[in-house]
């Protein structure tokens, strides 16, 4: 009658327990400890005679901080007694370790009330451990209580651990597990003042700051902001030179970029800046000076067989009040594939957020690792698809992994690390596969 079988994976385990209220009695056990004496356990200390029996079971949160001092007792851990009933508290792993039959069987052995105290809303250590028992006791989730039992003297309490013992003595509970229903109790009101004197004062601060008088850039103040991203090798951006051929890098004397910024002909900023794994420099200078007429030079050197700086600007400035002038060096854009540069990504670590190419396919010949070797492959892409040409091969199967399986192999190329590559890498990383011939 039921859609689906529940599946127990012994790997997944984290011990919460949930699994024991949720299935038949003596259906499952946690770890070597049978179920069966747990509900031997309550119904012995439901069943006492002495005076009228309250049972309350406590998830270990509760147990180990606000009902500690109710275990300690050598000869009647969990026991407590007052002058007109007894109270036992059953410690469980979670709150939803209570099957709501084992809650009705304490309530037939002869407890007068059961209480269950748990964690708080949207706090539950096992995630949604005192959700699906409060659904479960409202006959509202599978298993549910036993309808004769619904309007039983049960009580349930989602309250942070320290305070079981209000718990345990409260008129009025907090029977909702989820924050989206909660609602404060008249006593919880006096525990947010110190809160909400604290929110008045960094209130009232934050005010008093935002209308005092403050200026963070003057009427004849100006600056210049110089911003770099650069590969050293690649020409720089320039309205004459937007573009430039992959054919045409070289790489071979690239060096950490150096940039010297001289105003009026002082220098005022001279540093050197370390390259990325990818060969990139990243730089941000910001120069407050004061308005008016200046000289500003900015020179770039980027290559150690570099004898003359390339100049990125040099000329005079006419700067208003509160002007901010930007120097922006960027690269050339590559067109076509960069060989050396798609080789660098074919043996990266990871790309795309995922795993090289490297650790799945070998470059030798005979070696074969996850997927099949690239040895000659674009020789062998030509043949592979009649009418593909070799380079459309290779593409498609970088952008749709599933597209062409090689016989005798599965496709276990996850989607994700051509995702997580440019246009360029993907030129890059073809032109350089194309070179295997």
């Amino acid at each position: 009658p039921h859609k689906y079988v529940a599946v127990v994976d012994p790997k997944m385990c984290v011990s919460c327990g949930v699994c024991i209220g949720s299935c038949p009695t003596d259906a499952l056990t946690l770890g070597d400890q049978p179920v069966e004496a747990l509900w031997l356990d309550t119904v012995a200390r439901a069943s006492q005679q002495e005076k009228p029996v309250k049972i309350v079971f406590a998830c270990e949160r509760h147990v180990f901080q606000g009902a500690r001092p109710f275990m300690m007792d050598a000869d009647h851990p969990g026991a407590l007694e007052t002058e007109d009933q007894r109270v036992e508290i059953v410690p469980l792993t979670c709150a939803a370790m209570a099957h709501p039959n084992l809650v009705a069987q304490a309530l037939e052995a002869g407890a007068s009330e059961v209480q269950i105290i748990g964690c708080p809303p949207e706090d539950c250590a096992n995630r949604e451990g005192n959700v699906w028992e409060e659904l479960r006791l409202k006959r509202e989730r599978q298993p549910k209580l036993k309808r004769q039992f619904a309007g039983a003297p049960i009580s349930m309490d989602w309250v942070p651990p320290n305070d079981f013992a209000q718990a345990l003595n409260a008129k009025e509970h907090q029977t909702e597990a989820t924050s989206y229903r909660f609602t404060l109790r008249s006593s919880d009101w006096a525990k947010l003042l110190p809160a909400l004197a604290l929110l008045a004062l960094f209130m009232a601060i934050t005010v008093g700051m935002s209308l005092a008088p403050y200026t963070a850039f003057g009427d004849q103040d100006a600056a210049i902001e110089v911003q770099m991203q650069h590969r050293s090798g690649v020409p720089v951006w320039t309205p004459e030179q937007k573009t430039v051929d992959s054919a045409d890098l070289d790489f071979t004397n690239a060096a950490d970029p150096h940039l010297v910024v001289k105003l009026d002909g002082e220098t005022v900023v001279e540093k050197r800046y370390a390259r990325d794994d990818d060969g990139v420099a990243y730089a941000y200078e910001y120069l407050p000076i004061a308005s008016g007429k200046r000289h500003l030079t900015v020179l770039l050197i980027d290559r150690s067989d570099q004898t003359q700086p390339q100049v990125i600007f040099d000329g005079e400035l006419t700067l208003q009040g509160r002007q901010i002038f930007p120097i922006i060096i960027k690269d050339a854009v590559i067109a076509g594939a960069n060989p050396e540069r798609g080789k660098d990504i074919f043996f990266a670590s990871s790309i795309g957020s995922g795993t090289g190419c490297r650790l799945c396919h070998s470059l030798k010949p005979d070696e074969v690792k996850v997927g099949p070797s690239l040895a000659g492959i674009a020789t062998l892409a030509a043949t592979r698809v009649p009418g593909m040409s070799a380079e459309e091969y290779i593409r498609e199967s970088i952008l749709h992994p599933d597209a062409h399986i090689v016989p005798g192999f599965d496709n276990k190329m996850p989607s994700y690390i051509s995702e997580g590559l440019s246009p360029q890498d993907i030129d890059d990383l073809v032109g350089f596969l194309m070179t295997l011939k």
